[in-house]
């Protein structure tokens, strides 16, 4: 993991998104390093550390995922509500539908998806979000 670790803190390595890719294997121990990366100046960093997270899974990520709704870059915002809607947890609940009155039909897309993962998964959702 110390390998991946310095390959993607290597500024001059133009792929360093797959760094963060590689991360993913090696699930929670990795957790640290991928919310870390959730704010690194590189869309494509941020992207693939929000997709990681919801592959992996844990409800600590849940915050930073939360923080991420409001990226500059509608692609992190996006990826951010999939990972959250996957991840599961309520507490996701009030800020994608915050963000989905304050974001472009795109991610709305998404945060739809993701508050239907949560609507499945018992929490409350409001009708007039999740019905298209």
């Amino acid at each position: 993991m110390d390998t991946i670790i310095r390959q993607l803190r290597d500024k001059t390595n133009p792929e360093r998104f797959r760094s963060v890719i590689a991360l993913g294997e090696f699930g929670e121990e990795a957790l640290g390093y991928l919310h870390a990366s959730l704010d690194d100046e590189d869309k494509w960093v941020r992207y693939f550390s929000a997709d990681v997270l919801g592959t992996i899974g844990h409800r600590s990520s849940v915050d930073p995922l939360i923080r991420k709704l409001l990226d500059e870059d509608q692609d992190v915002r996006w990826v951010s509500a999939s990972s959250l809607g996957r991840i599961g947890d309520p507490r996701a609940s009030h800020a994608l539908m915050q963000a989905y009155h304050s974001d472009n039909a795109f991610v709305k897309i998404f945060i739809e998806e993701a508050l239907g993962n949560l609507a499945l998964a018992g929490e409350a959702v409001p009708a007039q979000v999740t019905a298209r």
